[in-house]
């Protein structure tokens, strides 16, 4: 997240992936270009993960960031051909289990099922996604679904400061594309 005034706002789902990649890898920094849906314009910016700040590289405005913890890993259940969230204690026991588990390694959990009201145990293959019911033997597909932070930029609440960023960038690309066009 970006510190706007006294607002924190979300990233663009692709900056918040490139930030994140970063700091996964522990780079230090990233940088990426903003295009504006609305008018097109692109902005650079460097986010310096050490400091916690992300700078316009043209204007040198900079401004605080945030890392927002990654909400908790959603998994799914298939039945009926729909997809059905996991509750949150099966969810739990899984992801658990394959953080830490050794490869190859079978979990299992028991749990009240929700629809029949009675305590199940079921064994989950990991390398197949699928959970077993071990009284029926019943197999049903699971998935994980991503468990990072994308964040999403509200283009309707930029400031103004940001606009005017925008609207002089666009007149530096104009002048940047009649300078290549003479080059051709």
């Amino acid at each position: 997240e970006f510190e706007e005034g006294v607002l924190w706002k979300e990233f663009a789902p692709a900056v918040a992936e490139v930030v994140e990649r970063a700091i996964q890898q522990k780079e230090g920094w990233a940088s990426s270009i903003h295009v504006n849906q609305a008018t097109g314009n692109k902005t650079e910016y460097h986010y310096d993960l050490v400091r916690m700040q992300q700078t316009n590289i043209r204007t040198a405005f900079q401004r605080a960031i945030r890392r927002v913890p990654p909400p908790a890993t959603t998994w799914e259940y298939e039945e009926g051909g729909r997809w059905h969230t996991f509750g949150e204690d099966a969810a739990v026991q899984v992801e658990e289990a394959l953080q830490s588990l050794p490869p190859h390694h079978t979990p299992q959990s028991s749990f009240v099922n929700p629809r029949t009201k009675v305590m199940t145990t079921y064994t989950y293959d990991l390398k197949r996604c699928v959970q077993i019911n071990m009284v029926s033997q019943y197999e049903r597909r699971i998935r994980r679904l991503p468990s990072y932070h994308l964040s999403i930029f509200d283009e309707d609440e930029e400031d103004e400061e940001d606009a005017d960023e925008e609207e002089e960038d666009d007149a530096d690309e104009e002048e940047d594309d009649e300078d290549d066009e003479d080059e051709e």
